[in-house]
């Protein structure tokens, strides 16, 4: 592998990485979440809803540490419990507007910083950066997938 190219895909990466995840904990700060509580909105965000358990295995905690979590969420009005219309020992937890809110919030925090950025390049160079993204986006569906939880 070409050492120029590892080269700029590191700085990239640090980069990259650095201005999302500054913006993304200040903003987590500023409005008073963990991380562990944004983790959990993206996670019920993804998959649409989530059981306690599945949360728990999400973020390698206990089944008691995620009901407690979740009750924290509960309260600020950012999920809602219900019992699982096929075993109504389990409960079902979806977002609320104001959960889905506080998602679109933090991504457009974590990602403000590209729109200064687009503003910073001609149109040659959107138009470069579009056609490297899109071969990098196509070749890394090539790679071996994830493993992913259902919920």
């Amino acid at each position: 592998m070409s050492d120029r190219f590892m080269t700029a895909m590191q700085a990239w990466i640090e980069v990259f990485m650095r201005r999302s995840m500054h913006n993304f904990i200040h903003y987590a700060k500023r409005k008073g979440y963990s991380m562990s509580q944004i983790n959990t909105l993206f996670h019920i965000h993804r998959h649409g809803t989530c059981g306690v358990t599945d949360v728990a295995e999400h973020l390698g905690i206990s089944n008691a540490a995620a009901s407690q979590l979740l009750e924290r969420l509960v309260q600020q009005k950012m999920v809602l419990r219900t019992e699982d219309p096929v075993d109504r020992r389990n409960k079902r937890i979806i977002l609320t507007e104001e959960g889905k809110h506080t998602v679109a919030e933090s991504i457009h925090a974590r990602q403000a910083w590209i729109i200064d950025l687009q503003e910073k390049l001609d149109q040659t160079e959107k138009d470069q950066v579009i056609a490297a993204l899109d071969i990098l986006t196509t070749k890394i569906s090539l790679l071996e997938t994830l493993p992913e939880h259902d919920c």
